[in-house]
């Protein structure tokens, strides 16, 4: 049955009338000028239709997560705001639904009547974007297929990339321990007749050589996070017992603050040997 309404695209319409015809209807009442009225009945039936599409939404849901995932892998980090905001604008338009449906229709029933008291022919609006949002659009239809596709293309690289990242993590891993195993051999290995600076003295050559060693182990540009602090505290270790070997030597009193920072840089390099899975370099 062909529609007896003559139909008018939105942003044909002048601005002038478009925010009269939107102020009343939102509103839920009748529009000031009277020819207004079919178009306030359009407009308003068209709001109905768009807030009865429960799903209207989905494809800016896709496109959202789509983004956020993009993101992610980019950067390798993502702001929270950049979900949470657009989560809670579609929240509050979602609550406020019940509220504008009655408000619009109220607006529908006044409109209609001045329409009809005047004799007014009716218009059916056409609003932008309908092609997007309309369950049954081809537009929509494609639309969802394409970002589904992309959606399961970057899931399926992310998980290619973790696996190929543990894996390299693993062999990262098997490679420090073998290092970190030699190393702790080597310096139990030294003499104890030597003296105590000395046993230290070439404890820190043996370490030094240990540290270079794993540091070959991947390029600087390639580490992850928890590599490149490895490294740093292990250095910083070094560093602070080249110090001690130095300062026993010079009888520095400042040897005696030595044992907290010592400590402590033990028991980070500890955390983060733990946390990469090199257990025997956790040992140390």
């Amino acid at each position: 049955m062909t529609d007896p309404r003559h139909e008018v695209k939105w942003l044909d319409l002048a601005r002038a009338r478009r925010r009269r015809v939107a102020r009343a209807v939102r509103k839920g009442v009748a529009v000031d000028d009277p020819r207004d009225a079919p178009y306030a009945v359009g407009f308003a039936d068209a709001m109905l239709e768009w807030l009865s599409w429960r799903k209207r939404f989905r494809p800016l849901h896709l496109l959202l997560v789509v983004l956020v995932l993009a993101e992610l892998g980019l950067t390798w980090s993502w702001r929270p705001d950049g979900l949470l905001y657009p989560l809670l604008v579609f929240g509050a338009m979602r609550l406020r639904a019940p509220a504008r449906r009655k408000r619009i229709s109220a607006a529908r029933a006044l409109n209609a009547a001045l329409a009809a008291q005047l004799s007014l022919s009716p218009v059916k609006i056409r609003m932008p974007g309908r092609a997007l949002f309309q369950p049954q659009s081809r537009v929509r239809r494609v639309s969802l297929v394409a970002l589904t596709l992309v959606l399961a293309g970057m899931v399926a690289l992310a998980a290619t990339t973790a696996i190929s990242a543990s894996r390299r993590a693993h062999r990262w891993a098997a490679s420090a321990n073998g290092i970190c195993a030699r190393e702790q051999a080597r310096i139990a290995a030294l003499p104890t007749s030597i003296g105590l600076l000395e046993t230290q003295r070439r404890a820190n050559v043996v370490e030094e050589q240990a540290l270079d060693a794993l540091e070959r182990l991947t390029p600087e540009g390639q580490r992850t996070r928890l590599q490149r602090d490895f490294l740093a505290w292990k250095r910083y270790k070094l560093e602070l017992d080249v110090w001690l070997v130095g300062a026993l030597a010079r009888h520095d009193s400042r040897v005696a603050g030595y044992a907290p920072r010592a400590q402590s840089a033990r028991d980070h390099l500890r955390e983060f040997a733990g946390a990469l899975g090199a257990k025997r370099c956790a040992q140390a």
